[in-house]
C-alpha cells in the first residue's frame, strides 16, 4: 500500500468504518469487497468449505439449486451439495439428513463458484460469517459460519457438539 487517502488528505492508518481510497505500489485490479492482508498473516482461500448453517426459510434447502452467498461485501454464486449432518434439537445428536427445514442447524459442504477469502468463524467472526440468499426470490434463507476448507480430513474432525458443554443441556 503506497498511500491511504481521504477527502482531507493522506492518512498513516485507516480502520472501520472509515471511507478511504488505497493507492497501491503496483498496478493491481482490486475493487470493493476484495481483501488485502499482510504477507505475514495470509487469509485462507478455497471454493469448497465446511460450514455450520442455520436454515431460516420455510422453503426447504434444495441441494441441486444454486444460491447466492453474501460474504463480506461480495455476492458469490454457490451450491450446497451435501449435508454432513443436522442437529436433532430434542436429543442434541447429529443425525443424517437429505434436506433442511425452518430452524434446522446443520453441518454442510458449500461450493462457491469463485474462491472465498476467509478465516474460520472461531478465529474471525467477520471473515468467517455469511448469509445464503435464494437467487430467485432474493430472500435470505440461511446464516452460516465457515469452519474451514472442505477436505476428507476436515470431515473426520470432532463436531461442535464434542466441545465443552454449558451445563444447561444434557451432556
Amino acid at each position: 500500500i503506497k498511500a491511504i487517502d481521504v477527502f482531507e488528505g493522506e492518512l498513516d492508518r485507516a480502520f472501520a468504518p472509515m471511507s478511504v481510497t488505497l493507492r497501491l505500489e503496483d498496478e493491481i485490479d482490486v475493487s470493493r469487497g476484495d481483501v488485502i492482508v499482510a504477507e505475514t498473516t495470509p487469509a485462507k482461500t478455497s471454493a469448497a468449505v465446511d460450514t455450520m448453517l442455520v436454515w431460516m426459510s420455510e422453503t426447504p434447502l434444495d441441494t441441486a439449486k444454486a444460491y447466492l452467498i453474501k460474504h463480506g461485501a461480495r455476492y458469490i454464486r454457490a451450491a450446497i451439495p451435501a449435508i454432513q449432518w443436522k442437529m436433532d434439537l430434542e436429543s442434541l445428536q447429529e443425525v443424517p439428513a437429505d434436506s433442511l427445514g425452518l430452524n434446522d442447524i446443520a453441518r454442510v459442504s458449500l461450493t462457491a463458484h469463485r474462491p472465498l477469502v476467509f478465516d474460520p468463524y472461531t478465529d474471525n467472526r467477520k471473515m468467517g460469517a455469511f448469509v445464503v440468499i435464494d437467487s430467485l426470490t432474493n430472500f435470505t434463507v440461511a446464516a452460516g459460519m465457515i469452519l474451514g476448507t472442505h477436505t476428507d480430513e476436515n470431515s473426520k474432525k470432532p463436531s461442535i457438539s464434542d466441545g465443552p458443554h454449558s451445563g444447561v443441556s444434557p451432556t
